[in-house]
C-alpha cells in the first residue's frame, strides 16, 4: 500500500528514478536471455547453432507482442483505478490479465508446437538448420503460457508501484537462465536443445515466483479466484490501450523475419548468424 500511496504524493523525479531504476536493471539482464543463448550456442555448436537459435525468435518476439499487448493496456486500468481508489476494479483487471495471458500463452504455445516447420522455414532457417531451429521452438514454446503470464504480472506489479519486484524477477530468470545454458550445452552437451530448455525453466521461474507474489498476500492487489473470468468491457480496454505497444512488437518480428530470409539468401547460414549476433 505505500508504494500506492507513494504513486500520488512523492515528487516525480524522485518518483520517476525510483520506479526507472529497477524497471532498466531488469530489462538489461533480460535481454541476457538471447545474448547468452547465442554466446554458449556458438562456442559449443557453431554458426549453425546460432542461425538455428535466431530463426526462431521472431516467434519469441510475437509472443511478447500478446504479453504486452495485455501487459501495457494492463498497467494503465490498473494504475487509473488505484488512484481512483477502486481497489475492487483494479483486481478485476489484474484477473482478467491474467486468465487472458495464460489462454493467449496456451493458444500460441499449441500453435508453435504444430506449426514449428513451416514458421521456421518462412523465417529463414536453411534445410540443415531447420531441425535444430524446428527443436528449439517446440521446446521454447512449452513455458509460453508461463513466460506470457510472468510478463503480464510483472506490468501489474508496475501499476501498484512495486517495480522492485519486476526487477528481483527479470534478475532471477536471468541469470537462472546463463548458470542452466553453461549446465546444459558444455557439462551435458545438449547444444540448441540446452539452450531452449534453459529458456523455458527460467522464464518457468519467473513465472512462479510472480505467482507467489500474488498469492502470498505480499501485494496490494489480491489475485481473486472470482476474478479471474476475463470480463469483456475490462479487457477492451486493456486491448485499445495496449494495442500501440503491440502492433510495435509485431512489426519488429516481421523485420527481422524479412531480414533472416535475406541475410540466408546472401550470406547463407553463416549470414543469419552473423545477424543474429548483431541484433
Amino acid at each position: 500500500m505505500r508504494d500506492v500511496e507513494a504513486l500520488g504524493r512523492e515528487p516525480m523525479g524522485k518518483l520517476l528514478l525510483r520506479l526507472s531504476t529497477p524497471s532498466v536493471t531488469g530489462m538489461m539482464v533480460q535481454s541476457l536471455y538471447n545474448v547468452v543463448d547465442a554466446f554458449f550456442v556458438g562456442r559449443s555448436v557453431g554458426s549453425h547453432g546460432i542461425a538455428a537459435v535466431f530463426a526462431a525468435f521472431p516467434i519469441q518476439i510475437a509472443v511478447m507482442a500478446f504479453a504486452l499487448l495485455l501487459g501495457s493496456g494492463g498497467v494503465s486500468v490498473i494504475s487509473r483505478n488505484l488512484g481512483a481508489r477502486k481497489f475492487d476494479q483494479a483486481e478485476r483487471a489484474l484477473g482478467t490479465i491474467t486468465s487472458a495471458s495464460l489462454i493467449t500463452g496456451v493458444l500460441l504455445s499449441v500453435f508453435s508446437i504444430f506449426f514449428a516447420e513451416p514458421l521456421a522455414r518462412v523465417l529463414g532457417a536453411s534445410e540443415a538448420v531447420v531441425p535444430d531451429s524446428i527443436a528449439y521452438v517446440r521446446i521454447v514454446a512449452l513455458s509460453i503460457p508461463l513466460f506470457s503470464y510472468s510478463i503480464v504480472s510483472n506490468n501489474a506489479a508496475r501499476g501498484e508501484g512495486n517495480a522492485r519486484i519486476a526487477m528481483v524477477t527479470m534478475l532471477l530468470s536471468g541469470l537462472m537462465n546463463v548458470l542452466l545454458d553453461a549446465l546444459f550445452i558444455f557439462r551435458f552437451g545438449m547444444g540448441v536443445k540446452g539452450a531452449a530448455w534453459a529458456t523455458a525453466i527460467s522464464q518457468a521461474l519467473g513465472a512462479f515466483w510472480l505467482a507467489w507474489y500474488y498469492l502470498s498476500g505480499k501485494s496490494v492487489l489480491r489475485l481473486r479466484l472470482d476474478c479471474l473470468c476475463p470480463e469483456p468491457s475490462l479487457l477492451f480496454e486493456v486491448v485499445r490501450v495496449g494495442m500501440s505497444g503491440f502492433i510495435n512488437q509485431i512489426g519488429i518480428a516481421l523485420t527481422i523475419g524479412f531480414l533472416n530470409n535475406t541475410f540466408a539468401r546472401y550470406g547463407g547460414d553463416a549470414g543469419v548468424a552473423a545477424y543474429g549476433i548483431i541484433q
